[in-house]
């Protein structure tokens, strides 16, 4: 109430603030925005003006600027219902569904029945994808990889995510004796909206290789990772250690990038991560991506360095294969089918060398699809 009183003060807020109102009403979301971010220069700053612009540009569909401003409005009533559905709605449209609990968590009975969202649920969503590695080398078949995956909501804050999976792929030596490779895979991951929009993470994941002489091998990866919203900044840092059989591998990994201004949301984003074994060995890369229309995405990556027992996404994939890959780059193209399902499918040109020989390199050509389906 008080800033309100000195706000008024100001000779031009009565009529400022009766402007935009009109604006917003009129859906002149492009006036409202130069003349709402105009009065925040000047220092006149309050819920209903952070709400207007945070709807302005959830209507231009610019949800990054949205969450900015809907963000804002928080702090002058962090139980408003406008806020708290455009906020919940503006995490989901910028693929910050984790971060998303704390919202969820101040929303009243109607509100969270209208969202369609629970403080818990068995399953919560369902995912698959199928991939294929074509071999540009004779003396290695392509390889085939399937993963299915659950997810369950444990608490308005708390998140766990399971999957299988399997790898398969039959290898020749130089010598010409043959042999399978099979590796099976159980990834589990819980995820805790520890404050307002920050994100612990925790994962496992086992794997079991069957390879050469029909030796078993297991695999077991820890991970804990942070990962703040910073809205247009991207950042995000996780730790891990691989142990393979006797060996550890420890690996220190960081995300960092900047979405830029615009209902595109185009980003760019660097990767560096590095793996500690019986050596030191550095992954570097970079990506970008930007929303081509309104239910299409488009993502491109590159990836370079030794990834010899590397891992990527949070540890559900794990680099791990025979002949190790030193070099991955490929786009991935994502769809909104509707409000629930989502597809993707992804082609990468991958680099790996040979496991008898590091001096000869051959491609691989890998071609992966995938769905997730929200209950």
């Amino acid at each position: 109430m008080t800033f309100l009183v000195n706000a008024q003060d100001r000779p031009d807020f009565v009529t400022a603030d009766s402007v935009t109102y009109s604006y917003y009403l009129q859906g002149k979301w492009d006036s409202l925005i130069r003349m709402g971010t105009e009065m925040i220069s000047e220092n006149v700053d309050y819920k209903y003006l952070r709400q207007r612009l945070g709807y302005a540009f959830f209507a231009k569909e610019d949800y990054t600027a949205a969450k900015k401003n809907f963000r804002k409005a928080l702090k002058y009533d962090s139980y408003n219902a406008f806020t708290n559905e455009y906020l919940f709605y503006s995490f989901l449209n910028t693929g910050k569904v984790e971060h998303a609990g704390w919202v969820e968590s101040r929303m009243d009975a109607d509100l969270a029945l209208k969202a369609g969202v629970t403080r818990s649920k068995l399953i919560d969503a369902i995912d698959a994808e199928f991939n294929y590695k074509a071999s540009g080398s004779s003396l290695r078949t392509g390889a085939l990889y399937y993963r299915f995956g659950l997810g369950t909501k444990l608490g308005w804050r708390l998140r766990l995510y399971q999957c299988f999976s399997e790898y398969n792929q039959t290898v020749t030596l130089l010598s010409s004796a043959k042999f399978g490779i099979r590796q099976a895979g159980y990834y589990a991951r819980l995820g805790w909206n520890v404050s307002r929009f920050t994100v612990l993470t925790g994962a496992y994941h086992l794997v079991r290789v069957a390879g050469k002489g029909n030796r078993v091998f297991n695999g077991h990866l820890f991970l804990a990772g942070l990962s703040p919203d910073l809205n247009r900044f991207i950042f995000e840092t996780n730790a891990s250690l691989f142990r393979y059989e006797k060996d550890n591998s420890l690996q220190m990994d960081i995300h960092a990038g900047y979405i830029f201004p615009g209902s595109s949301a185009f980003y760019l984003k660097a990767t560096g991560a590095i793996i500690r074994n019986s050596s030191t060995t550095l992954v570097t890369g970079i990506s970008a991506g930007s929303r081509v229309s309104r239910k299409t995405w488009l993502d491109m990556d590159f990836l370079t360095g030794n990834m010899d027992r590397y891992n990527d996404f949070r540890g559900i994939y794990v680099y791990n294969s025979y002949d190790p890959l030193i070099m991955r780059s490929g786009a991935t193209l994502n769809f909104n089918a509707g409000s629930r399902v989502a597809l993707w499918i992804n082609f990468s040109l991958e680099r790996k060398k040979y496991y008898e020989d590091f001096n000869y390199r051959y491609n691989q050509y890998s071609y992966l699809a995938g769905i997730r389906w929200k209950i």
